[in-house]
């Protein structure tokens, strides 16, 4: 969903489905004044429940074995994903890296994760995004969750990353947790 708003000269457009913005003239300029309202919003948005909270960062499909856990990380989804692996970065924020392994954490000891590494596993399908190299692999889960790669870790020889469409299988997983915003940082969606 494209927003665009108009204002005098200024023109700002936000693609809801990419996450970003431009405007032609300076963006801080036409910011700035709503931050005030912005920031009250986010007061009131202290009080989110658990639920809510976790609705933001993911949801489940399926029931019993064959569950699946959507996520909506902010900056890995579609083109930007592309983006980002043609780049050699990453742009799952920790908070995002927090939830994750929130949830797959208590999975069992054989479960594992279909994901992209950064270094062949065995039976993985190599896949180049620009000059880096990948591989769609199947990893145990502790593995992927101390291997995942986010805005805040350095680049490593064995990084994993989320799958394009952010969707993993889980079965076996607990998925009722309780989210704080405090627990999940200053990178959280609710200061």
């Amino acid at each position: 969903m494209k927003l665009v708003a108009l204002k005098g000269a200024q023109r700002i457009s936000v693609d809801g489905r990419l996450g970003l913005a431009s405007s032609s003239a300076d963006l801080l300029d036409a910011i700035a004044p709503a931050i005030p309202g912005i920031l009250n919003m986010a007061r009131k948005g202290r009080n989110k429940t658990a639920k809510e909270l976790a609705g933001l960062y993911f949801s489940v499909r399926g029931s019993g074995s064959s569950r699946e856990l959507q996520l909506f990380p902010r900056l890995e989804v579609l083109m930007t994903w592309t983006c980002l692996r043609r780049d050699g970065l990453s742009g799952l924020a920790p908070d995002e890296e927090a939830v994750l392994k929130r949830l797959l954490g208590r999975a069992s000891g054989d479960s594992r994760v279909k994901c992209i590494t950064s270094k062949p596993k065995d039976g993985s399908k190599r896949v180049q995004f620009g000059r880096h190299l990948y591989y769609e692999s199947s990893v145990p889960t502790p593995e992927f969750l101390s291997s995942l790669r986010t805005i805040e870790t350095e680049n490593s020889d064995s990084a994993s990353y989320l799958p394009r469409d952010s969707l993993l299988a889980v079965p076996g997983v607990q998925l009722d947790i309780h989210l704080t915003s405090d627990e999940l940082g200053e990178w959280c969606l609710l200061p």
